[in-house]
């Protein structure tokens, strides 16, 4: 891997940081000025000059702010040697301004240009900046990391989920449109309970079982996916939560053993006041680590499989027929819970984002899978290596915050620690995986969170990354 040596700045004016877009590469994501030291360059003399080539301002009085290594795959075999300074901002204040680089004296190079705003500092600023960027703004003010400024959206990110919203509400669409066929009525009825998460995810449902009631002219199964429409009004965007006791099981089709599950048997089942009230704690934990992305628009029905222990193994699952609902066990540990719906929900937003890019994996491709240990298609590999990317960062998130019991702040440090050595280990086989993946914002998602993963530090514990 080379070592090569970067200089960033933070600009900061009246709280806000001074940053920047390639509008005709957005795939490089959100980025502070910075780059490359030349050789015999000194660095505060680097920082300098590549600030006045990216933005055409003059850089004024600096202070150091710190260092820190940052490893640049999979985009990279390269490992970053930073250093960060910061200065406050001297010229005319403009919400927006562009510029272009001219690479002056390298003849065949094309101008680079930039298109620079101003955000507000803070953890969704911290999160949005790509490749590690916003890791040492947190010194600039130390409260920073942790204050919930309004989140500053990955350009592609807004990209695919405004394609995933459209996906779902075609999908929702068709599931009434043959359902109305099926029940031999008008839409009307049933089209106001299509537009918030859990009544799509029960929409999912009754059209599941109505399709298995008809191949076996089940009058019954067509009777049940009714009153599984009756059970949402449509209008609450909470998940609806239950115990799987209380639903109606088809047992004629299952998965690893457990039936499918489906909700609704007599009155509209739910969960005890403890048990909600542990969930919607869970849910705040995502949104407490602005991870919460993946969740808005997957998270529909929680049908509870079993109560386990904090010791206790426990499992999880979601059904690509069922998009929106999460089978699972409860542990009572909001923090816990949350970690198991964050993985649950962002396997369905990827299969929704493969379905909204329409990117069709190739399955004689295999790729040794570290977590199955068996050779898997690449969907397989995509799918485990994306969600436990984010899993770790909802780890070393929650770490930072002083809310977690011992047992789970020993619990954290160690998945942080073993998943993270997975995942450098597989790096490359993941990586090549990854590139399968032929929408190219999609792509650059998955690899950005595969970098922040592979970089991510053990809150609480020495580091000689950062210094």
């Amino acid at each position: 891997m080379r070592l090569v040596k970067k200089v960033l700045i933070y600009m900061v004016c009246q709280g806000r940081l001074l940053v920047f877009t390639h509008p005709r590469n957005r795939g490089i994501g959100l980025q502070v000025p910075g780059g490359t030291i030349e050789r015999d360059e000194l660095t505060e003399e680097a920082a300098r000059r590549e600030f006045f080539e990216e933005t055409g301002q003059t850089l004024q009085a600096i202070r150091f702010v710190g260092e820190q290594f940052h490893d640049m795959r999979p985009f990279k075999d390269e490992l970053h040697h930073r250093t960060y300074f910061a200065g406050t901002w001297k010229h005319e204040s403009r919400k927006r301004f562009a510029h272009q680089e001219l690479h002056a004296g390298r003849a065949g190079v094309a101008p680079e240009h930039f298109s620079f705003r101003w955000e507000k500092i803070g953890a969704g600023l911290i999160d949005a900046l790509a490749v590690g960027q916003g890791n040492l703004l947190g010194r600039l003010s130390p409260t920073s990391a942790k204050v919930l400024t309004p989140r500053v959206r990955r350009a592609e990110l807004v990209s695919i989920n405004k394609l995933i919203r459209t996906y779902q509400s075609n999908r929702a669409s068709e599931h009434l449109r043959l359902l109305s066929l099926l029940f031999a009525e008008g839409s009307s009825k049933v089209s106001r309970r299509v537009n918030t998460t859990p009544s799509r995810a029960l929409l999912a449902q009754a059209f599941s079982i109505a399709v298995t009631g008809a191949k076996k002219q089940n009058n019954t199964k067509i009777a049940h996916a009714k009153k599984i429409l009756d059970h949402s009004d449509g209008n609450s965007r909470r998940p609806l939560i239950c115990w799987r006791k209380d639903c109606a099981i088809d047992s004629s089709v299952k998965y690893e053993s457990t039936a499918y599950v489906y909700v609704g048997r007599g009155s509209a089942p739910s969960a005890s006041d403890d048990v909600r009230a542990c969930l919607d704690e869970a849910i705040a934990w995502i949104r407490r680590c602005n991870m919460d992305d993946s969740v808005n628009n997957s998270l529909g029905v929680i049908v509870l499989l079993r109560k386990r222990g904090l010791l206790e193994a426990s499992n999880s699952y979601t059904l690509s027929g069922l998009p929106g609902t999460i089978f699972t066990d409860f542990v009572p540990s909001a923090f816990r819970m949350g970690e198991v719906l964050l993985h649950e929900a962002t396997h369905s937003w990827l299969n929704d984002a493969l379905g909204a890019c329409h990117v069709s994996l190739p399955r004689d491709k295999l790729f040794y899978s570290p977590w199955r240990h068996k050779d898997r298609p690449a969907f397989g590999i995509i799918q485990a290596a994306y969600v436990f990317s984010r899993i770790l960062q909802y780890l070393a998130r929650a770490l930072v915050f002083d809310r977690l019991a011992a047992h789970e702040v020993s619990y954290a440090r160690s998945r942080l620690r073993s998943e993270q050595r997975v995942i450098k280990k597989h790096l490359k086989s993941i990586c090549a995986a990854f590139h399968l993946i032929s929408d190219s914002r999609l792509r650059d998602i998955c690899l950005e969170e595969l970098n922040r993963a592979v970089n991510l530090t053990h809150p609480g514990e020495k580091s000689c990354a950062n210094h």
